[in-house]
């Protein structure tokens, strides 16, 4: 593959700033939000891409293929993230526990998956896309 000087430029800065910002997508945005209000600031004119027709997004376990993310689910799950600062043996814990008192449903359930096995699976999956940060 051919070399790209500007790319390579590109992708060393993203590394560069994301290892400053110690990998946190937060600090991350939030450096890039600053760095956008001095441009204003000073003058520069900054524009937003035009909007985009919302895409229709369906999240699915890789145990349960075809299944969606009930997204009181997902929500949970976000929560007890931030709850228990991303320990996912916490997490699955109380998700497991919480679908089992009735607090959080799933739409359905086509491979007889445990609470405990699809709490596991759930984390897995929003982990692996990014959805967990």
């Amino acid at each position: 593959m051919k070399e790209n000087e500007i790319l390579d430029e590109i992708h060393r800065f993203r590394a560069e700033h994301a290892r400053e910002c110690g990998y946190d997508v937060h600090k991350i945005f939030q450096q890039i939000r600053k760095g956008t209000e001095k441009l204003k600031a000073e003058g520069w004119k900054v524009v937003s891409p035009a909007p985009r027709e919302p895409a229709e997004t369906s999240y699915a376990l890789r145990e349960e293929p075809g299944a969606e993310f009930d997204l009181s689910q997902q929500e949970k799950m976000r929560e007890l993230y931030i709850r228990f600062e991303g320990d996912k043996e916490q997490c699955v814990k109380a998700n497991d526990e919480e679908e089992r008192r009735g607090e959080v449903s799933r739409k359905r359930n086509k491979n007889k998956m445990s609470p405990d096995k699809y709490a596991k699976a759930l984390f897995a999956d929003m982990l692996g896309k990014g959805v967990l940060c």
